[in-house]
């Protein structure tokens, strides 16, 4: 059910991004960080929500990935080990299923103000990693904790995820991003953009994002756990 009440609206949308591959180190980070922006229905129009009332604060934003152009989740990949398992009873090796995009997959609603001094309600995804090449497109929910209700449905621009030898380079932080960062949400900040082969090394790069990573938000790692099992049981 899909109700009308509350509505989202991309402020940040995501330019590209170096594919993460299947190993556990290097992760690469959808670039620029994703950000949303929460409305609500007022009369015939949607304004934007200042504050987190209660109803505000059980609120989360759910992230997915889907193909670029059609209706279809890019979530998970049928992949062949080099050692895959074999099946007891026919002794044949067996394919199996891994995630194709990892992170915090869930964002918690946080009051912040924009650019401009307003305040607002945002939903910040700057832990989000896609270990495929590709065109796709992010999946955006907006759910409610404690009741049955998907309050708005809201897919991402076109992006680009390049493999390692083809990827152009980091873009520089944006504006919007450290300014959020400033008031404390946990983003990825570059201090400029790093365009590919700029003298920086590809070490330096990895070691840059391992740090990221371990900045991220544990308890938000586990919200983004928990709903993904939901939504996506298998």
């Amino acid at each position: 059910m899909v109700a009308g009440e509350f509505k989202l609206s991309i402020c940040q949308q995501p330019v590209h991004a170096r594919s993460a591959g299947f190993g556990n180190r290097d992760r690469r980070l959808i670039d620029p960080s994703p950000i949303l922006q929460l409305y609500k229905l007022q009369g015939n129009d949607y304004i934007k929500v200042r504050s987190l009332d209660a109803q505000v604060a059980t609120m989360v934003v759910h992230c997915d990935l889907y193909d670029g152009v059609l209706d279809e989740p890019r979530h998970a990949v049928t992949v062949q080990h080099d050692s895959p398992p074999l099946d007891d009873a026919s002794g044949k090796q067996q394919p199996y299923t891994n995630r194709t995009v990892v992170g915090t997959m869930v964002s918690n609603a946080h009051e912040l103000e924009d650019l401009q001094g307003e305040k607002g309600v945002f939903f910040v995804f700057g832990d989000v990693s896609v270990r495929i090449e590709g065109h796709f497109r992010l999946k955006f929910q907006l759910l409610s904790l404690f009741q049955a209700h998907i309050y708005d449905v809201i897919f991402s621009a076109p992006f680009r995820v390049y493999r390692a030898r083809q990827f152009p380079g980091a873009l520089g932080s944006t504006p919007l991003s450290r300014h959020f960062a400033q008031q404390g949400v946990k983003l990825s900040i570059r201090a400029k953009e790093k365009p590919k082969g700029s003298g920086t090394s590809q070490k330096n790069d990895e070691e840059e994002d391992d740090d990221t990573d371990e900045k991220q938000d544990a308890s938000s790692s586990a919200s983004s756990m928990s709903i993904s099992s939901l939504i996506h049981p298998n």
